[in-house]
C-alpha cells in the first residue's frame, strides 16, 4: 500500500513540475518621463526567474535593446544575476555589446541604428536576473510623443507597473487593450499596477484585441494621423516618374510594390522619412517611405487621393502615429496599399481597427477625420482561379488567370519538368497563392482555448483542367466530396472525360473571429481542404 501511495506522489510532483512555466516575470518596470522641450527619458527594469534549461538556453539568455543613435543614449543602471544559493553575479563589461538590428541589414540607409545586446551570466535554473537600464532621447525624435508597449510576455507576469510623466499643464490620451485597469494620476503622472498577466498563448491566429496592451499619445486623437500624414505627404514631385494608359494609380502601386524592396525598419526607431528620390534611387524603403513615394507619384501623375491611417480599434483616443496597423491610398473607390498588392477590402479593415483619412492634395496642415460610415461586416473575400495543365511524361505546362479583390487579376504562366518513378508519377495541383493557401494557417491540433481570427471571409473556387498526353493513363478515381457546417463549406470533385480531368476546389468560410466552441467546425473545413490526397491526382504510363 505505502508502495502505492509513494508513487502517486511523485506523479503528482511530476505533473506539478510539468505545469510550471519555463520562467516567470517577477516585475516589470517601464517608466516614461516626456519633456516641455520634446525630449525624453525612458527606464525599464526586469526581474525573471528561471525555472528550467529551456529558460536560459533557449528564451532568455540574452536581452537586446534597440535604439537611434542619432537621437538616443542607452545607459545600463544594473545587470547580475541572483543564483539559487543566493550568489549574486554581476555582468561583465564584455557580456554587453553592440550590434547591427538585422531588420537594418538591407536598408544601409539605417546602417547606424544598433541593437544593445546584454548576454546574462551565472545562469542556472532557480536563478534570477536583473536588468535595469534608461534610454535618454533628444528632441526632433518624435513630432507628438506616442507609445505603444504590448504588456503580455512569452512567460507570466506577476507584476507590471507603467509610469508616464507629461509636462506640466500637458495631459495624456491613453488606452488599455485586452485588459482593465484605471491609473492612478496625480498632477501630471499617470501610473498604473496590473497584476498576474498571463503568458501570450502558443497559439496563433489570435484576435489583437485580446493582447494585453497600452496605447498612448500626448497629442489630441487626429493630432498622431495629421503628424503622420504630413510625413508622407510633403515631398516636391518634380522629375518623378510618369506613366501612361489606362488605371494609372494601379500601374503606380505595382510599380511601388514589386520594383522597390520593403524595409522592415520600424518607424518608431527610424525617426525619419526618406524622400522619394532617395527611395528611388536606393531601390528599398519602410513602410512610411514606399507610402510618400506612392503619393509623390501620384500627384506627379495627377492622381488626387486621400491616405487612409488604420489604427486599433480599441486605441482610437489614443491614436500613435508611429504605430498605424495599416496604411492605404484611397483612389476613386480602391484602396492600394504601398507594400502588398492584395484583395482586402476597406470593410475587412475597419472590422478591427479606427481608420482615419486626409486627402493627399491639400496644403498642410492636412485636415484629417475619421471615417464612421463604413460597414463593419466584411462581405466575404471572392477569389477565382483556373489553370489549364498539358501534362506529358516530362513536363507540366500551366496557363491561368486569378481573379480576386476589386477586379485585380494576374496572369499564371510556369512549367514544370517531371520524372515519373516506376512508370508512375504523382502530380501536385499548383497551389492558388491568393486564396486560403496565402494565409498559411498553422498546425491545427484538435483542441483550441483561444477565439481563432481568420484574415478574411472567403469565397474561394479553383478550377483546373488537364490535358493528359496520349501515353498517359489517369490512375486517381472520381470523387466528389462535399462538407457543409456552421463555419462554411467544402466541396472537391474530380472527373474524367477522354484524356481531361476536371477537378473543382471550392471553400467558403463565412465567418472571421470562431470561438472555441466552433473551432471544430473550422477545422473539419480547413483539413479536408488541405488534405494532399484531393490535391494530387497519380498517372501511370502505358
Amino acid at each position: 500500500m505505502k508502495k502505492y501511495i509513494f508513487t502517486t506522489v511523485i506523479l503528482m510532483f511530476a505533473a506539478t513540475m510539468a505545469a510550471q512555466p519555463e520562467a516567470v516575470f517577477n516585475r516589470i518596470v517601464r517608466q516614461y518621463t516626456l519633456n516641455d522641450d520634446g525630449s525624453a527619458s525612458f527606464h525599464y527594469r526586469k526581474e525573471l526567474t528561471l525555472n528550467d534549461h529551456i529558460a536560459f538556453n533557449s528564451m532568455y539568455g540574452e536581452t537586446f535593446i534597440v535604439y537611434n543613435p542619432d537621437y538616443q543614449e542607452i545607459t545600463v543602471n544594473e545587470s547580475y544575476t541572483v543564483q539559487a544559493d543566493g550568489t549574486k553575479i554581476e555582468t561583465p563589461a564584455n557580456a554587453i555589446t553592440e550590434s547591427l538590428p538585422p531588420f537594418a541589414s538591407d536598408a544601409p540607409a539605417y546602417n547606424h541604428l544598433r541593437e544593445l545586446i546584454v548576454a546574462h551570466t551565472g545562469l542556472e535554473v532557480g536563478a534570477t536576473i536583473y536588468l535595469d537600464y534608461t534610454v535618454k532621447t533628444k528632441a526632433g525624435f518624435q513630432q507628438i510623443w506616442s507609445i505603444t508597449e504590448t504588456l503580455q510576455e512569452r512567460m507570466p507576469v506577476k507584476i507590471s507597473e507603467i509610469d508616464i510623466v507629461v509636462p506640466q499643464g500637458s495631459s495624456l490620451n491613453f488606452a488599455l487593450t485586452g485588459i482593465k485597469a484605471t491609473p492612478e494620476i496625480k498632477a501630471n503622472r499617470y501610473s498604473w499596477r496590473l497584476k498576474n498577466i498571463p503568458a501570450t498563448p502558443l497559439e496563433s491566429f489570435v484576435p489583437q484585441g485580446l493582447t494585453p496592451r497600452i496605447y498612448a499619445s500626448t497629442g489630441e486623437a487626429g493630432k498622431g494621423v495629421q503628424a503622420l500624414v504630413e510625413a508622407v505627404s510633403s515631398f516636391p514631385i518634380a522629375g518623378l516618374k510618369k506613366f501612361e494608359g489606362e488605371d494609372v494609380a494601379t500601374q503606380i502601386q505595382k510599380f511601388v510594390v514589386s520594383e522597390i524592396a520593403y524595409s522592415s525598419v520600424p518607424q518608431a526607431v527610424a525617426s525619419k522619412v526618406r524622400p522619394p528620390s532617395e527611395v528611388i534611387s536606393s531601390a528599398y524603403g519602410t513602410l512610411f517611405e514606399k507610402t510618400a513615394l506612392m503619393i509623390a507619384l501620384m500627384k506627379a501623375n495627377g492622381i488626387s487621393g486621400k491616405v487612409v491611417c488604420a489604427y486599433p480599434a480599441g486605441a482610437d483616443n489614443a491614436i500613435a502615429p508611429a504605430s498605424p496597423t495599416d496604411i492605404l491610398i484611397k483612389v476613386d473607390d480602391k484602396y492600394l496599399s504601398a507594400v502588398r498588392i492584395d484583395s482586402k477590402e476597406i470593410t475587412s479593415i475597419a472590422k478591427d481597427n479606427r481608420l482615419w483619412e486626409a486627402g493627399f492634395n491639400e496644403r498642410s496642415p492636412y485636415q484629417v477625420k475619421p471615417l464612421t460610415d463604413l460597414p463593419t461586416k466584411p462581405t466575404p473575400e471572392q477569389v477565382n482561379y483556373r489553370v489549364f495543365v498539358a501534362l506529358t511524361d516530362s513536363l507540366a505546362t500551366i496557363e491561368g488567370k486569378t481573379s480576386y479583390g476589386a477586379s485585380l487579376e494576374e496572369d499564371i504562366k510556369d512549367s514544370r519538368q517531371i520524372k515519373p518513378q516506376n512508370g508512375y508519377l504523382l502530380y501536385s495541383l499548383p497551389a492558388n497563392d491568393r486564396g486560403v493557401d496565402s494565409w498559411h494557417l498553422p498546425t491545427l491540433y484538435s483542441r483550441r482555448t483561444q477565439p481563432f481570427e481568420l484574415p478574411t471571409s472567403i469565397n474561394e473556387v479553383d478550377e483546373y483542367e488537364i490535358a493528359l498526353a496520349a501515353n498517359l493513363q489517369l490512375r486517381t478515381k472520381p470523387f466528389n466530396k462535399t462538407l457543409r457546417n456552421s463555419i462554411g463549406e467544402v466541396r472537391l470533385t474530380l472527373k474524367l472525360d477522354g484524356q481531361k480531368v476536371g477537378i473543382h476546389r471550392e471553400i467558403a468560410l463565412k465567418k472571421t473571429i470562431v470561438s472555441p466552441s466552433e473551432y471544430t467546425a473550422l477545422r473539419e473545413l480547413i483539413l479536408l481542404w488541405q488534405n494532399t490526397a484531393y490535391r494530387a491526382i497519380a498517372v501511370k504510363e502505358l
